[in-house]
């Protein structure tokens, strides 16, 4: 028997046996490196742990994806309605099995009257006007979709929100994400996200979102409503990375096993504002997040 020491001695890239093992799919010599204590949470240079290494491996491939933009707000009348297309497509998507994911940024612009939206914030703003500068020119309205950072829609149109979905279904991914849930020694929601394949200028990025919120509206163009929204953004975080790497991202909600929370990952070209690959994960309650894959 080999000592535990041993088995997570890394090579100059940082790599340890148990990241090849998972990365060579060789389920046997990885089950005997765990037995043997190897630390499935030991980052290489790259910032990746065994255990990011074989969701890459695992779950990815260049699969298609979409990953679903919409810019909103609860002060918007015309907002409810692209609220319940978006939940009708991560719906959908969960129910088929799809890689498509889901992300409701509220912007601030309407605030300042009778009503401030509580899930607003000015770089949620900034981000659709980014789009609008970089990609769409002139095209800034709520409510606003985005497919993978290639396609805009009125929010609340079906057929246009659907054939874009569509069209991004029959692309590759260009980068592999993934992204899960580790553990944090301040209880807060902390993930690994993790990218690998050829790029260059672009950003990893984090949004925290929560799906089964109801909100009381009384003010702005929606007083007397009740709105039932998925998808919100709580929090977003980027970093620009040079290439295939693993960051570590913290947030300041912590787990509540009654809230639906997840994190969204995906690489974003900074020129171009293309998305280049996305993957997400639940958020579980303290204590739950994923230990040693096999």
């Amino acid at each position: 028997m080999q000592a535990p020491g041993y088995v997570d001695t890394p090579n100059e890239s940082g790599w340890t046996p148990l990241h090849f093992s998972y990365s060579k799919g060789q389920t046997e010599m990885s089950r005997y490196l765990l037995d043997n204590s190897a630390n499935y949470e030991a980052r290489n240079k790259l910032g990746q742990a065994p255990a990011d290494i074989l969701l890459l491996k695992k779950n990815h491939q260049n699969s298609p994806f979409a990953l679903v933009e919409l810019f909103t707000s609860e002060s918007c009348s015309s907002c409810p309605p692209a609220e319940r297309l978006t939940s009708e497509i991560r719906r959908m998507a969960l129910a088929k099995r799809l890689r498509i994911y889901c992300v409701s940024f509220h912007v601030d612009y309407f605030d300042g009257g009778s009503w401030t939206d509580g899930y607003s914030d000015a770089g949620y703003s900034a981000r659709q006007r980014a789009y609008e500068f970089k990609r769409f020119s002139g095209l800034y309205y709520t409510p606003q979709m985005i497919v993978n950072g290639e396609y805009q829609t009125l929010g609340h149109n079906r057929a246009n929100a659907y054939g874009a979905i569509n069209r991004v279904l029959k692309k590759p991914a260009k980068v592999n994400v993934s992204v899960r849930q580790v553990k944090d020694e301040d209880g807060v929601i902390a993930v690994n996200a993790c990218a690998l394949g050829k790029f260059e200028n672009a950003a990893l990025c984090v949004a925290l979102v929560e799906n089964g919120i109801r909100r009381n509206i009384t003010g702005g163009e929606n007083k007397g409503r009740t709105l039932r929204m998925d998808n919100i953004v709580l929090d977003f975080q980027y970093l620009e990375i040079p290439g295939a790497t693993g960051v570590e991202f913290r947030f300041t909600e912590k787990p509540d096993a009654k809230r639906k929370m997840s994190v969204v990952a995906f690489v974003q070209q900074i020129d171009s504002m293309s998305i280049l690959g996305a993957h997400a994960t639940p958020v579980r309650a303290l204590g739950q997040a994923s230990g040693p894959m096999q």
